[in-house]
């Protein structure tokens, strides 16, 4: 879910301001023979964002826009791993993630009044990412050493985004 506020400066340019909130968790076990696997998986990010837009094309009713803006997000991810052979393997992680780079949009918005429209919108994400992971593993309860690794990348993303305007 992305949350935004667009200034509109003329009929053919906006400035976006945008906030990209994220929360998720996943249980789930799996059965092999003589073993069972169950893993607990919580995560939340946190992004924020400008974009300028210009109206492509317009009609009464109609816009296509496009434009170009800046996003960085941070988020977490913890995730705890249960594994029951003839003994019990634990394992827990805990990354962090830290990604800045370039967002393009290119969208349509329908105007049903004068005061609400119906949009979609096509998004090319550009990001750099920062990553550190810290691994604990234990076998029947006790625990080795904490490992942590780090890691940097590049990463292109796409996203398709239906959503309502509301003009005050």
């Amino acid at each position: 879910m992305d949350i935004a506020v667009n200034k509109i400066i003329d009929e053919s340019h906006q400035l976006r301001l945008f906030l990209l909130p994220r929360i998720s968790t996943k249980n789930y076990e799996s059965t092999e023979i003589g073993r069972k696997n169950n893993i607990e998986q919580f995560s939340y990010s946190f992004g924020i964002g400008a974009a300028y837009l210009w109206i492509l094309i317009s009609d009464e009713e109609i816009n296509m826009f496009g434009g170009t803006g800046l996003i960085a997000s941070f988020g977490n991810i913890n995730s705890k791993t249960t594994e029951k052979l003839d003994l019990q393997y634990i394992s827990k992680s805990e990354q962090t993630n830290t990604n800045a780079g370039i967002r393009w949009t290119l969208g349509v918005e329908w105007k049903v009044s004068k005061k609400i429209g119906i949009c979609s919108e096509y998004l090319l994400t550009g990001l750099y990412n920062w990553n550190k992971t810290e691994s604990k593993y234990s076998r029947d309860g006790v625990y080795a050493p904490p490992y942590k690794t780090r890691s940097t990348g590049i990463s292109l993303d796409t996203a398709v985004l239906f959503g309502v305007s509301i003009y005050l």
